[in-house]
């Protein structure tokens, strides 16, 4: 007689199991097992489709995804998710949960490179799709940029005569031992990196003025808690500590600006981070 049974065991997209069955007569005896492997193949939602823009005044880059309409054999995309490479580095989350049809903003895209931009579609299965790879080149930009706050949507520019110095050092100390003509190296793993950038804000009046957020500007992405970013047009980019600017306050045109940073600890989500 045919019957049938069914497992509490929820399977996973893509993954191969294994099911066994055997008989027992009127006497006891069981059968030998018979056994089938078989792989779980979901439908899958509509394949994504991205478009990408780039943002003059935010150095950002508009990422706008289309679902295409439900065919059948496929199911329902209920989210989106947004990925980023910088030149080909790792692939970071840029926007998790989207409703279908919608848009997100990638506030701290890298300058002066490639960035490359993919999108997911997740079905209720679940199920995804990945989008074709679309590519977008930010050699715009012409200004220095710090971000920061929620999705490092605040920021700040610095256009005018501006310098950037970095140190680089590694937690050290010298001990002299007996016997010894020269000292012995003791190295931690403590290493510190830091920027300095001064640039030149114009007066208000000036008609240069806009090439640079103003002073009052930046000192409210300054108040911001780490982690923050800073981005310069030849592809520099890292994740910092904001310190303290400084003005120059001679009543002239233009006035010196001086600020610093400190690398922090952070790395954004990668697929990783999800396994």
């Amino acid at each position: 007689d045919a019957s049938s049974a069914t497992f509490a065991t929820a399977v996973t997209d893509g993954d191969s199991y294994s099911v066994g069955v055997k008989a027992q007569d009127s006497t006891g005896v069981w059968s030998a097992e018979h056994g089938v492997v078989f792989t779980v193949a979901f439908a899958k939602p509509p394949v994504p489709q991205l478009r990408l823009e780039w943002i003059a005044d935010a150095a950002a880059v508009a990422v706008a995804v289309t679902n295409p309409p439900t065919s059948v054999g496929e199911a329902d995309a209920v989210s989106v998710s947004v990925w980023r490479s910088v030149n080909g580095a790792d692939w970071v989350l840029i926007a998790d949960g989207l409703d279908p049809d919608s848009s997100t903003t990638d506030f701290i895209p890298g300058l002066g490179v490639v960035n490359y931009y993919k999108a997911v579609a997740k079905s209720a299965l679940p199920s995804v799709s990945e989008s074709l790879v679309e590519e977008i080149v930010t050699d715009q930009a012409r200004a220095v940029w710090v971000n920061a706050g929620p999705g490092f949507s605040q920021a700040v520019r610095l256009a005018s005569n501006v310098k950037i110095n970095k140190a680089a050092s590694r937690a050290r100390t010298l001990r002299r031992a007996s016997g010894l003509e020269y000292p012995l190296e003791n190295t931690g793993q403590q290493r510190t990196r830091t920027v300095s950038v001064t640039a030149r804000l114009w007066a208000p009046t000036h008609p240069r003025a806009a090439l640079s957020s103003t002073w009052d500007e930046i000192v409210d992405v300054s108040d911001r808690i780490a982690p923050a970013c800073i981005r310069d047009p030849e592809g520099y980019r890292e994740f910092v500590s904001l310190g303290d600017p400084a003005l120059g306050d001679a009543l002239e045109m233009t006035r010196d600006l001086s600020w610093s940073f400190e690398r922090v600890h952070y790395q954004e989500p990668t697929a990783e981070a999800f396994e």
